[in-house]
């Protein structure tokens, strides 16, 4: 007759005819004493005493941190009583599995793939019996976050757009997420956060608001999981165009002063009453002094290592100097018979699902209108368009969709006719 007393009170009794016999269901990770007493018809032996240890307990607390630059996982997990040694398992869904093994309740597992995902489990060992697993815990060997971020910004019409790119992480079928912080007029109580889609291109485009101070992180994921945000890139946007630029004197010398714009190093007036801008004054200063001036066609410009504001063109100053420009204006079209000519040579490229075009400018146009119609889609309203420069760029249209696209000159006294429309289909998303 045999009973098994358990360090935790688990009894377990055994009676065999011959001189071996199993004990079943014991506790695991248990001392027990063992008393042994063999039994005649009319007597019984004194009791003989000894000890074993069962088989330990599978390890519970298993934690997995995966390491997507070294392509390891570190398993770590609570100690079982009376384990010697551990072994530590990666099972994917394909494939062999990989282990670590060691006496510490720790390893690490290396050879993971990328974008694989894993159970993780770990059995303890006594040295002579191995526990059962413990229960699967699983993790994905998800993609690194993207590295190698820049920014370059780029004027569009009367607007700044932020070019973003960065380097592609080596592993299979990744898409991308940039998201943008930033502090309008870098005001931490003026904030903004806009992000990107999901998309498998390594750039991305934001429009982004002028004298703004920005951070930018990108994300990877794939079917194993999302990485960790990237190291952030910062930076400042173009600057504002100046405010409140007024003037003192007259036209022969004047000085002119504006607002602060934030982010601005530098500010430069021009004369654009020709065709090409001419310089009149550079300056750090919120301040200048010009000679023989004309308000009316004036601008002020603040600059920044990004790039040039928005020009600033409403300049005021004496009463008598103000609408100098209305009198050219009045003056001008007062000769006009027809109205502006129809623009000519409107050129229109795809790239992707957004459309750049270009047309020649027309003698005496103070605007263009843009129509951008889906063909054969009577229920989405035309995307319609004014801009004041010979370019612009439209995006987010849909893609694999034919669009017509047609263009007229404006100026306050008439307009043209629209031009022959042009057909063009983009591509993809």
């Amino acid at each position: 007759m045999l009973t098994a007393i358990g360090s935790d009170g688990h009894v377990v009794n055994c009676t065999s005819s011959v001189n071996n016999c199993t004990l079943a269901n014991l506790h695991c990770g248990q001392t027990y004493t063992l008393n042994i007493i063999a039994k005649g018809d009319n007597c019984s032996s004194p009791a003989h005493t000894s000890t074993f240890r069962s088989v330990p307990c599978a390890p519970t607390g298993l934690s997995v941190d995966i390491s997507c630059e070294t392509n390891s996982a570190v398993l770590s997990w609570d100690a079982s009583e009376g384990a010697v040694e551990y072994f530590g398992c990666a099972q994917p869904v394909n494939g062999e599995p990989l282990y670590c093994d060691g006496p510490n309740p720790h390893c690490t597992i290396e050879g993971l793939e990328c974008g694989e995902m894993y159970n993780f489990s770990v059995e303890a060992s006594d040295g002579v019996c191995n526990s059962s697993f413990s229960s699967p815990l699983q993790e994905g060997a998800a993609p690194c976050a993207p590295t190698d971020l820049t920014v370059r910004m780029q004027r569009i019409g009367q607007a700044h757009w932020a070019m973003m790119s960065w380097e592609k992480v080596d592993c299979p079928d990744v898409e991308y997420l940039a998201e943008i912080t930033g502090r309008l007029q870098d005001d931490p109580q003026a904030m903004m956060v806009v992000s990107s889609y999901w998309l498998p291109r390594a750039y991305f485009e934001f429009p982004m608001p002028c004298s703004m101070a920005y951070n930018l992180t990108v994300r990877s994921k794939n079917s194993a999981g999302v990485s960790e945000p990237s190291s952030p890139f910062t930076g400042v946007t173009v600057p504002c165009a100046p405010q409140n630029v007024i003037f003192t004197g007259n036209t022969e010398s004047a000085r002119l002063s504006w607002d602060s714009s934030v982010f601005a190093t530098e500010y430069k007036v021009f004369d654009v009453s020709g065709a090409v801008p001419v310089e009149l004054c550079s300056t750090p200063e919120l301040f200048c002094q010009v000679n023989n001036f004309d308000p009316s066609y004036t601008t002020v410009v603040a600059i920044n290592d990004e790039g040039v504001s928005i020009a600033s063109t409403d300049i005021t100053g004496p009463v008598n100097r103000r609408r100098r420009r209305d009198l050219r204006t009045t003056q001008v079209y007062g000769h006009l018979h027809n109205g502006p000519e129809i623009p000519e040579k409107l050129n229109v490229k795809v790239s992707g699902v957004s459309l750049d075009m270009t047309w020649s400018k027309v003698k005496d146009a103070t605007e263009y209108t843009l129509i951008i119609e889906e063909e054969q889609n009577e229920q989405e309203p035309p995307r319609v368009r004014s801009v004041e420069e010979d370019f612009h760029t439209e995006t987010d249209l849909k893609p694999w969709t034919t669009y017509n696209v047609r263009l007229r000159s404006k100026n306050p006294i008439s307009q043209s006719d629209y031009s022959s429309p042009v057909r063009i289909t983009t591509g993809s998303s």
